[in-house]
């Protein structure tokens, strides 16, 4: 009785944790994809059975053979533009694993219109790790990201924090682009909350920390915010001091003049101080 029960046992668990049933493969990224439902009504990544699987499936992904992972990315663009969150969720998850690889960009160049889509999925976490799935890629896909992020950023329909995001992105990607400074500037200069505008001025300040990405352009941008912005001036004083020693002649005088400023608060003074010396001490390349 009980082994005539463990077929349907198997099928029940299947279809409650949001998976259907498909002949298992050689392929395991495949066969894990087209287990996942494109259907709206889906179970959301923090279900157990769709982590473990998942996890299980990308530490595959590091040494797999490329001709494998290509032949099963189709079925991942199919979840991400038909999937619901869940399944959606642990196809960028999966995806990113893609992208670390040597030849993530070969893999996933055809697809980057999709990761692109996913910078305006309002699903948790999924704007988040396309960014970093772009941060990866390498060389960068210049002519296809940067266009793509410049409308992004500008799009007022597109959640302020989430543009921000994006703005650390297009710094990696173009800090000397023209359209793309002033698309930064653009939204710097709007009024949007204290969150989006500490988090997109540390941003900028994480990616021209790479002396090869310097920008004179968005270092004087951060230094005018710390000069307008008294709400973020420490985040600013921050992200200065990550952009090397190239920012030094433009960043002293500022720095200094905040570190001495007794009008000012200790914090500020003392992030000054430390930004002073973070530029002080980065490579001279």
């Amino acid at each position: 009785m009980r082994q005539g029960l463990r077929p349907l046992a198997i099928t029940f668990a299947a279809l409650a944790f949001g998976f259907t049933l498909h002949a298992q493969t050689d392929n395991f990224l495949k066969d894990f994809l087209d287990k996942l439902p494109v259907s709206p009504v889906t179970l959301p990544i923090s279900d157990p059975a769709m982590q473990a699987e998942m996890f299980k499936t990308a530490a595959r992904i590091p040494t797999a053979p490329a001709d494998l992972l290509a032949g099963s990315l189709p079925s991942a663009s199919r979840v991400l533009t038909k999937g619901g969150a869940g399944q959606r969720s642990a196809v960028i998850v999966l995806l990113f694993e893609v992208a670390r690889r040597p030849d993530g960009l070969v893999l996933l160049k055809p697809y980057l219109p999709e990761i692109l889509a996913c910078l305006r999925d309002p699903s948790p976490g999924m704007a988040g790790i396309a960014n970093y799935i772009l941060l990866w890629l390498f060389p960068q896909p210049v002519e296809t990201v940067v266009p793509y992020l410049i409308n992004y950023i500008n799009d007022e329909q597109v959640d302020e924090e989430l543009r921000g995001a994006g703005i650390g992105t297009l710094v990696w990607y173009a800090p000397n682009d023209p359209a793309a400074v002033s698309a930064i500037t653009g939204f710097m200069k709007a009024k949007h909350g204290r969150k989006a505008r500490a988090g997109t001025i540390q941003g900028m300040g994480l990616m021209l920390a790479d002396s090869h990405r310097y920008s004179a352009e968005l270092v004087q941008l951060i230094i005018n915010t710390i000069m307008n912005d008294p709400d973020i001036r420490s985040e600013s004083i921050q992200a200065l001091g990550r952009c090397g020693w190239k920012a030094f002649p433009a960043a002293n005088p500022v720095l200094a003049e905040i570190a001495g400023d007794e009008h000012e608060s200790s914090d500020v003074r003392d992030a000054a101080k430390a930004a002073i010396d973070e530029i002080l001490h980065s490579p001279r390349n």
